[in-house]
């Protein structure tokens, strides 16, 4: 990973709220694990 894009979470990071980022993180992953046990089924 380069340091741009660091620098731009970082940005991103600061400009979100928190609940907003928590929000994203688990959608994030519920999309993540619905495509894997979809396969699997």
């Amino acid at each position: 990973m380069n340091t741009e894009s660091v620098h731009t979470i970082a940005i991103v990071a600061n400009a979100t709220p928190h609940t907003e980022i928590a929000e994203m993180i688990l959608m994030a992953l519920c999309f993540f694990f619905e495509k894997r046990y979809r396969r699997a089924m």
